[in-house]
């Protein structure tokens, strides 16, 4: 071994031997260093996903459970989730496969006309529906 990996060994074996160590943050302090600011942004999370799930479970713990199964025993609407689940499918599948070379090329090269390609991608976010 050179002087170089022996340093570098030595420095691992003995970490406070080094200067340079530093302790990276764990947990939310890496991202939020601020302790004001992490628990701002975990209140309005929790709010957030107090909105999508309050909905979802009050509708869910008031349906009663055997027309759910008596609706799930109906071919119509087995049928109408098979085709809503294999739509999902395959617009995630046609999403996947142009979208991730197309996020690369953005992303790495520069090409007459990318910023046009940029606008019209963030087109839908802008427009309301």
């Amino acid at each position: 071994m050179n002087d170089h990996q022996n340093g570098y060994r030595a420095n691992l074996e003995n970490p406070e031997s080094s200067a340079r160590t530093v302790k990276a943050p764990r947990g939310l302090h890496r991202f939020f260093p601020d302790r004001g600011f992490q628990w701002t942004f975990l209140l309005l999370s929790g709010l957030i996903l107090l909105f999508i799930v309050l909905p979802v479970a009050k509708m869910i713990i008031a349906a009663n459970p055997s027309i759910i199964f008596q609706s799930l025993a109906d071919s119509e609407i087995t049928a109408s989730i098979a085709l809503t689940v294999y739509a999902a499918l395959i617009a995630t599948a046609i999403g996947f496969v142009l979208g991730v070379p197309l996020a690369y090329l953005l992303a790495k090269t520069s090409f007459p006309g990318k910023r046009l390609i940029e606008g019209l991608i963030d087109l839908p976010l802008v427009i309301p529906h």
